[in-house]
C-alpha cells in the first residue's frame, strides 16, 4: 500500500497501490494532469484499509491488555492512545 511513481520514456507518473489495485493518478510534473476521480477512489480505498486495519489493532490490543496485570493496563492504554495521537496529529500539517 502507498504512493509510488513510475518512470517512463523520461517521464515520471505517480500511482496509488491499495491491496492489489493500482489508481494512475497522473504526471508527477504536471498538477493540471491529476486525475481526481482516481485520487478519489484511491483515497477511499487507503481509508477503507486503515479503518479495517486499526479495528483489527485495537481488538489484538485489548485481547492483549487483558493480560497485563491490571495495575499496568491503564497506564499502559493511555500511553498507547497519546502515541497514537501524536501520529495522528502529523494529519494537520
Amino acid at each position: 500500500m502507498g504512493v509510488f511513481v513510475k518512470k517512463n520514456h523520461g517521464v515520471e507518473y505517480v500511482y496509488v497501490l491499495v491491496g492489489k489495485k493500482h489508481y494512475f493518478i497522473g504526471r508527477k510534473d504536471d498538477p493540471d494532469s491529476i486525475n481526481i476521480e482516481n485520487l478519489h477512489k484511491a483515497l477511499k480505498a487507503l481509508d477503507g484499509s486503515f479503518d479495517r486495519s486499526i479495528t483489527k489493532y485495537v481488538e489484538d490490543l485489548q485481547r492483549c491488555v487483558a493480560y497485563l496485570p491490571k495495575e499496568e493496563r491503564s497506564e499502559y492504554l493511555a500511553q498507547r492512545k497519546s502515541d497514537l495521537r501524536t501520529v495522528l496529529d502529523n494529519l494537520q500539517q
